[in-house]
């Protein structure tokens, strides 16, 4: 990078130089010189190409449109995610599972209910770094995580940072993931089964939505419903187990 960057008129004096025009000490200290600034250009290089692959430390937090900013998790969190894992890239369907399958994938629990159903689907979905090999992100996205009477239903996504993810992964966790305008803040509810908390929140335009989303060992759970009043809701969210 600093070769390609050397200004034109220092290759033209480079081309004009003759020898017998600089004979003293000009040549070691130029080698010096020269020494010293690619030793710069590369350390420089390294913390640059290090601190740019990721992130350690971050607080998760949401801002709501009064201006109201709830943290989500204080600590960062990431997922050791096999190397082996399948890969679904960009544009392809997602791969439907059972929340065994899922498990035995991952090498690792994940939170259910037992008021979801056994036969629940779990749409997995992939994002790679910028190597286009490691997984940088695994989503798990439940449409009908908990259904009753067939008129009130609960939506799960659940979200996950391989401890690989580049930093272009890691910021909308740090922001919130949820692109949604216009969030109500309704409160902090803990979770002591759980160890945790779950923040909830609504719509300004939508007030029967709500939202609830937690962090629980080291992966990310975002809950939905229209149907559910909140002490229901949150009834719910206190039957979440491993």
């Amino acid at each position: 990078m600093a070769i390609n960057s050397i200004h034109e008129n220092y290759i033209a004096e480079a081309e004009n130089y003759h020898a017998a025009k600089n004979k003293r000490i000009r040549r070691p200290v130029s080698r010096l010189a020269v020494a010293a600034i690619i030793a710069a250009c590369l350390f420089l290089g390294s913390v640059a190409a290090y601190a740019g692959a990721h992130l350690y430390e971050w607080t998760a937090s949401m801002t709501f449109h009064d201006g109201t900013k709830v943290t989500v998790s204080e600590n960062a969190f990431f997922k050791e995610i096999p190397d082996d894992v399948p890969v679904v890239c960009e544009n392809e369907c997602m791969m439907e599972m059972t929340r065994a399958e899922v498990e035995k994938t991952l090498g690792f629990g994940i939170l259910h209910s037992p008021l979801s159903a056994d036969s629940t689907v779990y749409n997995y979905s992939t994002a790679v770094n910028s190597d286009g090999k490691t997984v940088a992100r695994v989503d798990l996205w439940c449409p009908s995580f908990i259904t009753e009477n067939g008129t009130k239903e609960i939506n799960l996504l659940v979200s996950m940072l391989s401890v690989s993810a580049e930093e272009g992964y890691i910021y909308p966790f740090m922001e919130g993931t949820d692109a949604m305008g216009g969030k109500t803040y309704v409160g902090t509810y803990p979770l002591e089964q759980l160890q945790t908390q779950a923040v909830l929140y609504s719509s300004e335009d939508m007030p029967a939505l709500l939202k609830a989303i937690l962090v629980f060992d080291n992966v990310q759970y975002s809950f939905s419903t229209t149907q559910y009043t909140l002490d229901e809701f949150l009834d719910v969210l206190h039957t979440l187990t491993l």
